[in-house]
Formats: C-alpha cells, structure tokens, sequence
C-alpha cells in the first residue's frame, strides 16, 4: 500500500537563505535611497517629482555602492557570524546591530539604517528560532529595527 502522504520540500541552505535575505534588502535600502535623493513630494513641500537638478546621476554608483557593500558587510559577515556563536548570545548580537542602525539614521541618505535594521530583524528572528524563545534583547531588537525602518522611510518621503 502507498502512502498518500505528500513528499517533504527540501529546505533551502542557510547560505541560500542569507543571499537572498541580503540582495532584498539592498534593493530595498537602494529604493529607499533613490526616493530620498531624487524624488520630490508634498512631505517635503512640494509637488510628486523626479529630479537630478539637486544632485546629479554622478551620485547614483555612490548610492549602489553603499547598498551592495552594506549589504554583504551585515549579511556576509555579521549575521553568518552570528550563526556560528551559541545560540543565547544572537540576541544581544541583535540588538547591537540595531542600536547601530539607529544611530545611523544621522546618515539615512547611506541607505545603512535600513540595511542595518533589516539585519538586526534577522538576527532577532534567528536568537527566537534557536533558542526557542523571545529573549528581552531579541524583542528590543526587533521594535527597534522597525522603529529605525519607519523613520528611515519618512525621512526618505519628507526628506
């Protein structure tokens, strides 16, 4: 008699995984940037545009440089890392990221707060799967990443 269970999908490699996870973020981090140098809107007193008279395309590889480095600094480096130390020490890991990515809301036009704020979400996320449980660290990360998200964001719009 056959089974008529359905066969189990094969997980996706943690490696997959982070590649993924990082190329989305920098072309989040990147869309964000490109809002926030080239668009015009009514947050910021004005009408919906697209504009290079404030800063010229010159600006532009600058802007995709900071995405793609960013990106695998904090993705190739910070959160594999993470996943090689003990489980219990990944939301304190977290939260530091985080506290970072707000602190770099000073430089939002880098695009790192995002970038920055999405991995710390990551490394809350990966200290609740691993352990098994929301660490208070790992929570204060998590409100934090998406505190500094939003800001980044407005600030992108209001500029």
């Amino acid at each position: 008699m056959e089974s008529t269970k359905p066969m189990p999908m094969p997980m996706p490699k943690e490696s997959d995984n982070v590649v993924r996870t990082a190329v989305a973020v920098a072309a989040v981090a990147l869309g964000v940037m490109l809002v926030g140098t080239y668009v015009s809107t009514p947050l910021n007193g004005d009408t919906w545009d697209v504009s290079t008279s404030h800063h010229g395309l010159g600006v532009l590889p600058l802007l995709v440089a900071f995405a793609v480095l960013g990106s695998a600094v904090v993705f190739g480096v910070v959160v594999r890392r993470a996943a090689a130390r003990p489980a219990e020490r990944t939301g304190l890991r977290a939260l530091l990221v985080a506290v970072l990515g707000a602190a770099a809301i000073v430089v939002f036009w880098t695009g790192l707060p995002v970038i920055l704020a999405a991995g710390a979400a990551v490394l809350a996320r990966s200290s609740h799967t691993r352990t098994g449980r929301w660490s208070p660290r790992a929570v204060t990360a998590a409100v934090l990443a998406g505190v500094t998200l939003l800001m980044a964001g407005w600030l992108a719009l209001a500029g």
